[in-house]
């Protein structure tokens, strides 16, 4: 199952679910050599169903860094005012 394959190598890169279906489908197609295989009677079989949104969510770590810092600043600002 070449396609199940494709399909999980594009879900890894970020796609969409749809996107990464869409063209895990169109690669299968252009891998295989056989030309039997390519009737849709094997590949289009394989359809998506639910939450279409990618598994790869980009977080913004910057904004992460940037609170940290923040907060340790606060924190060292407040130990070296209040301390006797």
């Amino acid at each position: 199952m070449k396609s199940c394959i494709f399909f999980y190598d594009y879900l890894a890169e970020g796609f969409s679910k749809s996107e990464a279906l869409q063209l895990a489908k169109l690669k299968f197609l252009k891998s295989v050599k056989a030309e039997e295989l390519k009737h849709p009677y094997y590949w289009s079989g394989f359809v998506l169903s639910g939450n279409p949104n990618a598994l790869v969510s980009e977080t913004n770590y910057l904004y992460y860094l940037f609170v940290a810092i923040v907060l340790l600043g606060l924190l060292f600002f407040y130990f070296f005012k209040f301390r006797k």
